[in-house]
């Protein structure tokens, strides 16, 4: 039998008829007399309530040492034992008690963050519908009415602190409004590949000998809204445009004096342009006319170094680029000019190349991958840096970035380590890993579908995996050379894919 306090064999055993626990004589007295409960379970508790264990042989009790005696060393030892032992049962008593209401406390703030999100969220949406209500009767809104101290003071100190226009601002706004909504509402599309889907997948068909052979390979590939035009980019330079119902490239685009290396459809009220950005730091634009398809504007990167990235923006009137000299760029597509030039933040060192770039679905963020395996997530409309994330498994160049549809999630893929890694923008941090078996080849690029279910990677061989769980659903090994560039077709049913083998792939079910 042991003590319940001090956890040794009691001189002197004494049961509580309340919870049964043994103590300690002397310690049980002692506790009583200074808090009146139990220890153990906190009930109420009086000497009374205690009943002296019977023992064979009895231990008779030494009489009061002396001083000067050996055994009196012995009895203040004891008693600062037992003091020790009191004192240590407090504190855990407390310490389990301050865990609890810390646990308590934490739930309350997090409970009152997500009331404060959500009500800035109607208010946000309140003041919308107002506006719309108040521009449908042709009543001009109170903001707009002047003001004492004029009415643009506000907007002119927003449009000096980011340096873009006052109606490119707006433009980003009310293109973000719309969006968000949307996808808020937005449940899979009817006609969305499935997991079944995916999983029956197949090389469907195939294209070879895209491009020149000398340099070989194909890096970047787009499909246009109407699944027709598919458009790819190669190491030869040249530009090509594929027409998948007549069977035939339609055109070639030369002018550009590197790689290609980012390309993007512009597909705007009817009309399509095409946005390709090289290695030879420029950004060119390029739309059909009568006699063909013509080169209509360039963008150079003014502040020299090599365009390794490019994205047009929702709103369809800009495109971010980005490139080795540590600055990104926004272009105005319907003026052709470019708006901004950003560079790093004063002070900061390391290498921070810009090799990636990625522009969430909303289009008031963007994600740029550094040389150094930093992602950085910027607020286009400030021009300021809104969060880093770095993986925890990785410190490689991150060479391809994707956000999903939903715009909750981020993967980069980080080269020479095999790595994908997963951000969570509402957690703020790393939730996954994707690493790949020994001896594959790094990744490089990836894709999240338009519905935000599959993430598709692509390196030494193609594999689609599920989002969320990340189980892989299908894998192709068919390529006789490194994957470049995958794009999703058809609404998610189908996968483009091609690299260095100058092939492009298409899978489907």
């Amino acid at each position: 039998m042991f003590c319940a306090i001090s956890g040794e064999p009691p001189q002197e055993a004494v049961v509580s008829v309340k919870s049964g626990h043994l103590f300690e004589k002397r310690l049980i007295e002692k506790y009583i007399n200074e808090n009146g409960k139990d220890p153990i379970s906190g009930e109420q508790l009086a000497v009374d309530d205690l009943v002296s264990v019977k023992s064979e042989p009895k231990n008779v009790a030494p009489r009061p040492p002396s001083l000067t005696s050996v055994p009196t060393l012995l009895s203040t030892l004891q008693s600062e034992w037992d003091s020790l032992v009191l004192e240590t049962h407090s504190l855990r008593e407390q310490y389990v008690n301050g865990r609890k209401d810390l646990a308590h406390a934490l739930y309350q703030v997090d409970a009152a963050h997500r009331v404060i999100a959500r009500l800035m969220v109607e208010r946000d949406q309140a003041r919308e519908a107002l506006s719309n209500i108040q521009a449908g009767l042709g009543v001009a809104p109170a903001a707009e009415a002047a003001p004492a101290n004029g009415g643009d003071v506000e907007m002119q100190e927003e449009e000096a602190a980011s340096g873009l226009p006052a109606d490119v601002v707006s433009n980003i706004d009310s293109v973000a409004a719309v969006l968000t909504a949307e996808r808020k509402k937005r449940k899979v599309p009817d006609g969305a590949a499935s997991k079944d889907t995916v999983k029956a997948f197949n090389a469907k068909d195939n294209l070879a000998s895209f491009h020149s052979a000398s340099p070989a390979g194909v890096n970047a590939t787009a499909l246009s809204n109407d699944n027709n035009l598919l458009i790819t980019g190669g190491n030869d330079k040249h530009v090509q445009i594929y027409d998948r119902q007549e069977q035939k490239t339609i055109a070639t685009l030369k002018g550009h004096t590197k790689k290609i290396n980012a390309l993007e459809w512009r597909e705007k009220e009817g009309l399509k342009t095409l946005v390709v950005s090289a290695g030879d730091k420029r950004v060119r634009v390029y739309s059909k006319e009568e006699k063909g398809w013509k080169m209509t504007g360039e963008f150079k990167n003014r502040t020299g170094g090599e365009v390794t990235g490019m994205k047009v923006h929702p709103t369809k009137n800009y495109a971010i680029s980005v490139g080795t000299n540590q600055s990104w760029s926004l272009h105005n597509l319907d003026t052709l000019e470019t708006l901004l030039d950003v560079s790093p933040p004063d002070g900061e060192s390391g290498d921070f190349e810009y090799q990636s770039v990625d522009i969430h679905p909303d289009g008031v963020i963007f994600a740029t991958g550094t040389q150094s395996g930093i992602c950085r997530i910027w607020d286009l409309k400030t021009s300021k840096i809104a969060a880093n994330f770095e993986s925890p498994n990785s410190h490689g160049p991150i060479v391809s970035l994707s956000f999903s549809e939903n715009g909750y999630y981020l993967a980069a893929a980080f080269a020479g380590s095999s790595t994908i890694e997963i951000f969570d923008l509402r957690k703020l941090k790393s939730i996954h890993t994707i690493q790949l078996e020994e001896g594959v080849s790094s990744a490089t690029t990836v894709r999240f579908d338009p519905s935000a279910q599959f993430l598709a990677i692509a390196g030494s061989d193609v594999r689609i995996l599920a989002n969320k769980t990340w189980e892989e659903l299908v894998r192709f090994e068919d390529n006789a050379s490194t994957v470049e560039t995958l794009s999703w077709g058809l609404g998610g049913n189908e996968l483009i894919a091609s690299g260095l083998d100058r092939t492009i792939r298409f899978y489907a079910a």
